[in-house]
């Protein structure tokens, strides 16, 4: 490349000069393109951060572009004095709305500066342009200054220095083309000096350098130099297309176009057939192999099954920070590119709904627009996507890809508009547990109470899609019952899907296969109805099955388990393929880490798998002062429910509900109560002077609390306390309240009078934290989560923090607020969640103090110690907590969790007291034990009323262990063996060959002489490559890597889905339609969309394309392909896909068929028990079912309606006929599902005021058949 001193260049350049030729000097071409041809370093001081000035900044880039240049760019900032004091305050919000305000409206801009912003803006993309704002400060006392204002000496000049590659430099100075108000083209005067003229020549450029260096570093007194924030970088780089060819602000270009070619049609049937790919056979697993992330093993495994299996509906319930949001985004990504799909629906909570579109995007190149409520406008919906695309409509579900918070979408106005939204394909809701009913310790004897979630699921979304997918890692966190509400969901569970009992029964059946012990053949034959219905309701799974756990030694007594038992060792043989085919099975995948363990062993899993240590729990004493403030809540609590009881006996649970929230602040911090007083008594006062609301029933309290946390926006545990320093107000005396605003004042002067002193459990906090500190360095030290259920917590527990620990690396996530602290600056700087997490992961923050905000999808794997400061009565939440740090993937071999809690208090005795006595007697396991306590927030209710006491609560601990770790015996397959059928399931999927990878894609961009035609650039790094190209011939300018780990929103993974390369992929198949005589595009209909083929004409005969590498060697010939050539094709193509489009049409056929075993199912046994109660004889349906429970194996013979003779292959049991009648015989199965129906009926009538001793038989006849599905 030639360098600067081949050039004659000129003293000075002016726009008013002529040159000896008498021709107008031409600064652009005279100088800047000459120069920039040369160089490859350029540092420029421009005017303002304004379209204008950076337009002005851009001249000669187009020549830059050519020898890959890199730039550094300082601009003033050139803004009202109030914002740059702000600014230099730290208010990093109007810093970013200030420089973005300045690039708005860019439609409406002048043509030469659109081509100045474009092409610089096309440089910031390419990574090779960084810009820095400066804003101008007093030298001495710091004080915000204009960017002209001289008043300390300094004087703001515009000037520049290029280097070329054998070290000679240019510097420039001068006016240079702008002004504040305009790009202007005739009005430049630059000065220049070359460094190898030597002496003051020399000088000038050194000192120029060492000047900008300066500046750049932000070690000048009269400037304050700030990287351009993230928010505004992203705005600059999506104007980088803002022309459709990168031009010189003349409109000109300096970049070499005279070897501009024209595509060949090799070329473009290359691009074609890629661009197709995904839609060709075996094309619908391209999506997922070639995303920005590389899933792990058993993430594959979920993925595959998603989209091979759609359109099925799914349980996903991996553990926790497993990686489910990953499986299903690259289904999703897969069957979109594939084109099966076009309506996806993602409901998620609110706090994770932000998470989710970042996502999608990052991991799947999925561009998912968030919907909700627009503030201030009723009945307004606002959409946006992360290219800050956005509408207003009042329709929640019109986007295609879409995510919606679950709480706005279970609100009573939303499920009206959800009747009438369109079909979607996908329906996905994240964190399903919350959708579990509120009666679960009842199990299947009682009719389940569900919440607006589940309704919302079942009524609202479930008719609306073709598929519906359900994220939980805690299906089941007390009972299986919980299970079973999220697979009726499924309706893919045929027999098993409205019957409870059922379901458990199949699962204590194989658990007695298990453990040697007999079956009746009964028993026997309802595990081969069940099995065979396999090839009506589940036809995917029993492929599966038959070439992954069926063999020879099992396949014969399987087949004729219906007729006859297994005799002698077929018994076990046969239990692995009926456990792979359980009802569970069919709907839920779920692994475990003890699975992703034996990944690990046989070499199948690279990322790491810490080990958690759950330290021993922390117990903190009282201090003596704190002690007597416990006295005074525990009197005031006391005394105020006996004032409640005697006036208002209808208020128990409100008084509970109240209670307990003052004991959870206590037990998490003085400043958590304290602030709750203040607002308490606030209010007492206020009802002294005025009538106080008050909740009318504790129907209305509950419904009030379902909404909080459901809400379309994040709530804040702080928002919950609003509603109980509002209860109990209303009604009461005159002298009650005034005794209770005594009694808070009382609390809030003792809390006061500790307010110079640290809290004991603050204390404990800093001396933990104080012990991670790395010794040598500049304050850092381990990482560390800190976790608490209050805003008030966290901001107490930050306050002490700043005052021990000034300058901590502190970052703040919470519902109400996020931030971090500049150590810098020394102050917090407010940022989004995701500036927080990245800042985290970076490891640019060491504490990051959260509340349960952050409890669900955040991943902190950097962090090796989590620390709960508060534990909340809820020991999932606690889990959830701690799934933040410990995910697969995690930096660290070792994890440790630190839990806090005050001594004798209802968290010690539970995770402290009762946990250690579990686990001295083996029932739970050290590195878990918080999760595994088998508690519920009632208990911890009932603990702290006295309701229960220790000893209770320890039997029922053991009793539901117990019970837990048999149905986990019984439904749960070994890691073993669910692996071996993985193991399996893998080499079946290596045998499936894809018509193109993603590296075929790379490589025919890369190599294509064409697209380097139009100035396509390649850099080899040592990890991958990385392409740059402008715009040009229609196609947009872009950058991208071809390596996933280099990946980021300046260069994006080049793959399918990037919007760039599918510009180019498109550009290039339409240039190819005018060749259609010798090559044509084939499609025909598959699974709701299409498949398709290249027909090729070719010397020989035409040739059908269905995937990349057929493309080798393949000559085009110009021969006229005739309408028999495609006919023919088209034929070929329809065989090549027919077993995929059966398959298709036999699962979409699923859902019906299982409907209707498992309505057919259900009215059977609806009939079997009104049969039954009949038998007993009885009037009164408590003594009938009494009678019927004392033989629960007798056999009834009943007679059934004569319609139910077509049940006779459709139901778990022998529906008979004769003369005629259609009758069955009871088994004592059907009796025991009979029996559990008549008491589910019986307790919803119970909830309609009818008492059980007054139910009669005819009652629960009735209700048999009007109940609830």
């Amino acid at each position: 490349m030639a360098d600067f001193t081949d050039y004659p260049w000129q003293v000075n350049y002016q726009t008013s000069s002529i040159n000896d030729d008498g021709s107008a000097v031409d600064i652009l071409r005279d100088f800047y393109i000459p120069a920039l041809k040369r160089a490859e370093k350029y540092d420029r001081v421009a005017g303002y951060f304004r379209s204008t000035s950076l337009a002005a900044a851009s001249e000669g880039y187009t020549a830059f572009l050519d020898n890959q240049g890199e730039m550094r760019l300082i601009v003033g900032a050139d803004m009202a004095l109030a914002d740059v004091e702000a600014i230099l305050a730290g208010d990093k919000t109007r810093f970013d709305n200030a420089l973005l305000s300045e690039l708005e409206n860019s439609e409406t801009w002048p043509e030469n500066v659109k081509a100045g912003v474009s092409l610089l803006a096309y440089m910031v993309a390419s990574g090779r342009l960084e810009v820095k704002v400066a804003f101008r400060k007093h030298s001495r006392t710091g004080k915000a200054l204009s960017v002209e204002a001289r008043e300390d000496g300094y004087v703001h000049e515009k000037w520049f220095i290029m280097d070329d590659s054998n070290g000679n430099s240019i510097r420039g100075s001068g006016s240079l083309n702008e002004s504040r108000q305009a790009l202007e083209l005739n009005a430049e005067n630059v000065d220049v000096n070359c460094s190898w003229e030597g002496g003051r020549e020399l000088q000038r450029v050194n000192k120029a350098k060492a000047d900008f260096n300066r500046l750049w570093k932000n070690e000048n007194p009269h400037m304050e130099v700030m990287s351009l924030p993230k928010a505004v970088k992203e705005k600059l780089v999506k104007l980088r297309n803002l022309k459709g060819q990168l031009t010189e602000i003349d409109g000109t270009s300096a970049a070499h176009t005279s070897n501009l070619l024209e595509p060949s049609l090799e070329e473009l049937l290359k691009f074609a057939v890629l661009r197709d790919a995904p839609r060709m056979p075996g094309g619908i697993y391209i999506g997922m192999y070639s995303a920005p992330v590389e899933p792990w093993p058993h993430q594959e495994m979920v993925s595959r099954h998603l989209v091979e299996s759609w359109p099925y509906s799914y349980m996903l319930c991996d553990e926790v920070g497993l990686g489910k949001t990953i499986e299903s985004a690259l289904a999703i990504r897969s069957l979109l590119l594939a084109g099966r799909i076009k309506r996806v629906l993602i409901a998620a909570p609110a706090s994770l709904t932000s998470q989710w579109q970042r996502e999608l995007a990052e991991k799947a190149m999925l561009d998912f627009y968030s919907s909700k409520s627009k503030a201030g406008q009723s009945g307004k919906i606002l959409h946006r996507n992360l290219e800050e695309s956005e509408y207003t409509d009042q329709d929640l579900y019109e986007p295609e890809l879409n995510i919606v918070s679950t709480g706005l979408a279970s609100r009573k106005e939303r499920r009206t508009m959800l009747r009438h939204t369109k079909m979607a394909d996908v329906i996905l809701v994240d964190e399903a547990h919350y959708a579990r009913r509120s009666n679960t310790q009842k199990g299947y004897m009682e009719e389940p109470k569900y919440g607006k979630l589940y309704d919302c699921i079942e009524k609202g979304f479930s008719p609306k899609t073709k598929s519906l997918w359900l994220a939980t890692a805690t299906p089941m966190q007390i009972d299986p019952i919980e299970v079973y509400d999220l697979t009726k969901l499924m309706g893919r569970t045929a027999y098993f899907r409205y019957e409870p009992y059922l379901l458990e029964q199949y699962y204590e059946m194989l658990s007695k296969i298990a453990q040697g012990k007999n079956l009746n053949t009964d028993d026997w034959r309802l595990l081969g109805r069940s099995y065979a219905a396999l090839e009506a309701t589940d036809p995917y799974l029993l492929r599966l099955l038959d070439k992954t756990v069926v063999n020879g030694k099992n396949r014969r007594a399987l087949q004729t388990l219906v007729m006859r038992e297994p005799r002698g060792s077929d018994a076990k043989e046969v239990l692995k393929p009926l456990f792979a085919a359980a009802p569970l099975s069919r709907v839920m995948m779920r692994h475990t880490r003890k699975l992703l363990e034996e990944y690990k062993k046989h070499g199948k899993l690279k990322s790491n798998l810490a080990k958690r240590h759950v330290l021993p729990l922390d117990i903190i004493a009282f201090s003596s002062q704190e002690n007597y403030f416990y006295g005074q809540l525990e009197a005031y609590c006391v005394g105020l429910m006996q004032q409640i009881h005697a006036h208002k006996a209808d208020s128990k649970q409100m008084m509970a509900f109240y209670l307990n929230f003052l004991q959870l602040r206590f037990a998490s911090s003085l400043y958590a109560i304290q602030q709750t007083l203040i607002r308490r008594l606030k209010r007492v006062k206020a009802t002294l002077k005025c009538a106080a609301y008050e909740f009318s029933s504790q129907d209305e309290l509950q419904e009030c609390l379902s909404e909080m946390e459901y809400d379309g926006e994040d709530t804040d545990e702080d928002d919950i306390g609003e509603i109980s320093v509002d209860a109990l107000l209303k009604d009461r005396s005159h002298d009650d309240l005034v005794w209770e605003q005594e009694r808070l004042e009382e609390m809030l002067a003792q809390l006061n009078s500790m307010s110079q002193t640290t809290p004991t459990k603050i204390q404990e906090l800093l001396g933990v934290l104080s012990q991670r500190r790395i010794a040598g360095s500049n304050n850092r030290m381990k990482q560390t989560v800190v976790f608490t259920r209050f805003f008030d917590s966290l901001y107490s527990i930050l306050s002490f923090l700043d005052a021990r620990a000034p300058g901590l690396h502190v970052g703040v996530y919470s519902g109400k607020e996020t931030k971090w602290y500049d150590e810098e600056a020394g102050r917090y700087c407010r940022a989004s969640r995701e500036e927080i997490k990245n800042l985290f992961l970076a490891e640019k923050r060491d504490v990051l103090l959260c509340t349960d905000a952050a409890a669900e999808g955040l991943n902190l794997q950097t962090a090796d110690m989590l620390i709960n400061f508060d534990m909340g009565w809820n020991p999932m939440k606690i889990e959830q907590r701690i799934g933040r740090i410990d995910r697969i993937g995690q930096k660290h071999r070792d994890i440790s969790v630190l839990n806090m809690c005050y001594k004798g208090s209802t968290e010690e005795i539970v995770y402290g007291r009762l946990a250690t006595r579990l686990k001295k007697a083996g029932q739970i396991v050290g590195e878990q034990q918080v999760p595994l306590l088998p508690i519920e927030p009632q208990d911890f209710v009932d603990l702290h009323s006295g309701k229960i006491d220790e000893k209770q609560l320890e039997k029922i601990a053991r009793e539901r262990l117990k019970k837990q770790k048999e149905n986990a015996k019984k439904m749960e397959m070994s890691a073993e063996d669910q692996y071996e059928i993985y193991r399996k399931e893998h080499i079946l999927m290596l045998q499936k060959k894809q018509p193109a990878k993603v590296e075929d894609l790379q490589k025919a961009i890369m190599d294509s002489a064409y697209l380097h035609s139009l100035g396509l650039m390649t850099r080899d790094l040592a990890d991958g490559w990385v392409l740059e190209m402008p715009s040009a011939d229609k196609i947009e300018g872009w950058c991208g890597t071809t390596n996933r780990n280099m990946a980021s929103a300046g260069h994006p993974f080049i793959t399918w889905g990037n919007k760039s390369i599918d510009n180019i992929l498109n550009n290039m198949s339409e240039r190819l339609e005018k060749y259609d005589g010798y090559v044509r595009r084939i499609s025909v209909p598959l699974a709701g969309s299409e498949a398709v083929g290249y027909l090729v004409a070719t010397d020989e005969e035409p040739v059908l394309v269905t995937s990349y590498e057929m493309l080798a060697g393949l000559g085009v010939a110009k021969v006229l392909l005739t309408e028999d050539d495609v006919e023919k094709a088209k034929e070929k193509l329809i065989n090549m896909v027919a077993d995929e489009q059966i398959h298709y049409e036999q699962r979409e056929q699923a859902r019906q068929i299982n409907e209707e075993y498992a309505s057919m199912q259900r009215e059977l046994i609806k009939y079997v028990a009104k049969g039954m109660l009949q038998k007993t004889g009885e009037e009164l349906a408590l003594q009938a079912i009494r009678k019927l429970e004392e033989h629960p194996r007798k056999t009834y013979t009943l007679q059934l309606p004569e319609r139910m003779q077509a049940y006779r292959n459709r139901t778990l049991f022998t529906v008979s006929s004769s003369g005629g009648k259609v009758y069955i015989c009871t088994t004592p199965v059907l009796n025991e599902a009979a029996v559990a129906l008549c008491h589910r009926v019986s307790n919803r009538l119970l909830s309609n005021h009818k008492k059980k001793k007054d139910q009669t038989c005819q009652d629960l006849i009735d209700g048999l058949f009007h109940s609830r599905k």
